[in-house]
């Protein structure tokens, strides 16, 4: 058995409970994610299998099992992706992409916010979901940064006190 790396993608809007119990239901997703303007859910997990074709029937039927037991029917599937592990964590790094922490160090703003930009603002760069997270393009966070400029909101630092001896 060789060990395959799927995300699969579902139209599918899904409140809170209905993806607690996608996310609950056997499979073992590592990652889940729900973007809600687009209407689709990613799961992102390992599958073991012999072979590709035998590895996408595994991501396809643990994905389509786990939406009948969270919403009763089985939504249309938008995507699914299957590589090898290697191939799979070569492709992360070839593409320089980097997380939260990275992204909000580079819009010089705190994983919170960074966090709170990705899932509110349309045009924040869109992430890949692996199974470390969403990961997102540095070079994208970084074009970003410069469309979206950081404005200071709130009440305005105090000036230092002047050196002394001066």
């Amino acid at each position: 058995m060789t060990e395959w790396h799927a995300e699969v993608t579902l139209a599918a809007a899904m409140d809170d409970a209905q993806l607690e119990a996608f996310t609950a239901a056997p499979g073992a997703f590592t990652v889940v994610t729900r973007d809600d303007a687009a209407g689709t859910v990613t799961a992102a997990f390992p599958a073991e299998a012999g072979t590709l074709r035998q590895a996408v029937t595994v991501a396809f039927e643990t994905v389509t099992a786990a939406a009948k037991t969270a919403l009763g029917t089985t939504p249309a599937l938008t995507a699914i992706r299957v590589a090898g592990a290697g191939q799979y964590q070569r492709d992360l790094d070839a593409a320089d992409l980097i997380g939260l922490a990275d992204a909000g160090e580079i819009l010089g703003i705190s994983k919170e916010r960074a966090r709170q930009l990705a899932r509110d603002n349309p045009a924040f760069p869109r992430g890949t979901t692996t199974a470390l997270g969403q990961l997102y393009p540095r070079a994208a966070i970084i074009k970003f940064g410069e469309d979206h400029p950081r404005h200071r909101h709130g009440r305005p630092r105090k000036n230092p006190a002047p050196a002394s001896g001066t």
